[in-house]
């Protein structure tokens, strides 16, 4: 795992409107693959994980949505309709309520030889049109408190 400041992030917190949150966050930075002696890139990846922050009646905890880990490696040949970036939904792994996630990838060669292969890329659990099932932004409780709910996703690249 890389802990280099520059390979870790965490977007802004967000508030959750119709089941859903968007970040628009970019991460921009240099990774290095390697590959085997068939020139075959080896494993490189990315870990995103999203995190509820619920804050009621002045205690915040934080709670993990879910994860889920890509294999850079898999992104390093496609590009997407638009010529950048290859975009897909995926199920969040250790998540007890179903959550997905949407993430674009792109990824462009700035150094060294084109004589790569990549491996295919694995398919995921991904959903096209499931809206995840999350209390909305602000909800009272039986005592009438409001809570309040933000979402923030943290990615960092390990190996």
């Amino acid at each position: 795992m890389s802990t280099a400041a520059e390979h870790r992030g965490a977007t802004s917190k967000e508030p959750i409107k119709d089941h859903k949150v968007t970040w628009n966050y970019e991460k921009k930075l240099l990774v290095r693959l390697s590959m085997d002696k068939a020139n075959m890139l080896q494993e490189c990846y990315v870990d995103f994980e999203v995190i509820q922050d619920y804050n009621c009646g002045g205690r915040g905890e934080k709670i993990t949505i879910g994860k889920v880990r890509l294999n850079l490696a898999e992104y390093a040949d496609l590009r997407g309709e638009d010529g950048e970036c290859v975009t897909r939904r995926y199920l969040m792994q250790d998540s007890k309520i179903n959550s997905t996630v949407k993430v674009g990838l792109g990824m462009m060669q700035v150094d060294g030889d084109r004589n790569f292969i990549a491996p295919p890329l694995k398919t995921a659990s991904v959903f096209e049109g499931f809206t995840g099932v999350i209390a909305s932004e602000q909800e009272p409780d039986k005592l009438g408190r409001t809570h309040h709910s933000s979402l923030a996703i943290s990615p960092y690249t390990s190996r």
